[in-house]
């Protein structure tokens, strides 16, 4: 996302639902207030997502070229300090084992539409027809 502001702009105090958001300074100079604050409680009277009660712990100022790390769920609000300030926040998202998994089995299972022999139907042509389906043949037993 790209934030471009007036001096005083910002969005307001807010937190990411990424893993790790990076957020770099392009143009102008934006101070971050940021918190490890566990009330993440949001103001219901606002069309956004701004936190109800919001209370810095730490004061950065960026400048061009800077860049500050956010672990997740971090509380942070930016006011930008110089006309055409401009920050870039870029936020990835760690994977579950599951979505790992569930993705890696999706290509698996689609690379396999490629082989024409797995569309054969698996018979085992070692194995004679039994005239007692309720039993076992003997040679499983060996």
């Amino acid at each position: 996302m790209i934030s471009i502001a007036g001096v005083g702009g910002g969005v307001g105090p807010h937190f990411d639902s990424y893993d790790a958001s990076f957020l770099i300074q392009m143009s102008g100079r934006r101070q971050w207030c940021i918190s490890k604050q566990k009330d993440l409680s949001l103001n219901p009277n606002l069309p956004l997502k701004i936190l109800r009660n919001f209370r810095p712990e730490q004061v950065w100022i960026l400048e061009s070229g800077d860049m500050l790390y956010l672990s997740p769920h971090i509380a942070h609000d930016g006011i930008a300090l110089d006309a055409g300030c401009q920050t870039w926040s870029v936020g990835f998202r760690a994977p579950s084992f599951k979505a790992l998994l569930q993705e890696g089995l999706w290509r698996l299972a689609e690379s396999l539409e490629e082989i024409p022999e797995l569309d054969q139907k698996f018979s085992d042509p070692k194995q004679e027809a039994i005239h007692t389906p309720n039993q076992l043949p003997n040679q499983f037993f060996g």
